[in-house]
């Protein structure tokens, strides 16, 4: 019999001590605090790049060369734009510059960016206009490349020009760029 006595107190103890802890956050606000909500779970946005995003973000970047093809595979992206009419190199480098800051600032799944830029020039083919694709410039850059995100951020896009950054970036421009652009070999 004493055991029941025991355990009904403990059972008396465990509900009033229930009911007193349930009712803090209420005398919380009668002592004039404010109701706040706590997130349990952090909203994080995702770091990755993927099928699903690929094309909103690329959008998203506002870039002056139309993009004509995009390929992820195992953290390789490649992308060929098409030289607008009217392009410079300087948006040119600009536009590879968005893509190298989305690629290894803002998203952390891309080891390796491949970009071709195109020169679309329309010619007079039998029956039907053709269109010529040739290679103005390419680019491979690595995460594996020393000090990438470091440095990143403080390019602009004229410093894709100097010989350095386009030997650390592997870039090669091509005899139609220096022609197109009038730029020196």
């Amino acid at each position: 019999m004493k055991a029941w006595k025991q355990l009904g107190a403990a059972a008396i103890i465990a509900v009033t001590a229930s009911l007193l802890l349930s009712g803090l956050p209420q005398a919380d606000l009668a002592a004039g605090g404010t109701r706040q909500e706590l997130a349990v779970f952090k909203a994080a946005q995702p770091n990755l790049l993927n099928y699903d995003n690929v094309i909103e973000l690329l959008i998203g970047l506002d870039l002056q060369q139309k993009i004509k093809r995009v390929d992820l595979n195992r953290g390789v992206l490649a992308i060929d734009l098409a030289a607008a009419r009217r392009s410079t190199a300087e948006s040119l480098n600009r536009d590879m510059l968005e893509l190298f800051r989305l690629c290894f600032i803002q998203k952390n799944n891309v080891d390796r960016l491949l970009i071709r830029v195109l020169d679309h020039q329309p010619q007079a083919g039998p029956g039907k206009a053709a269109v010529a694709r040739e290679l103005l410039v390419s680019a491979d850059v690595r995460r594996s490349d020393e000090a990438l995100a470091e440095l990143l951020p403080l390019l602009n896009a004229g410093d894709l020009l100097e010989e350095s950054w386009s030997k650390r970036l592997r870039l090669h421009f091509t005899p139609l760029w220096h022609e197109r652009y009038d730029l020196p070999e």
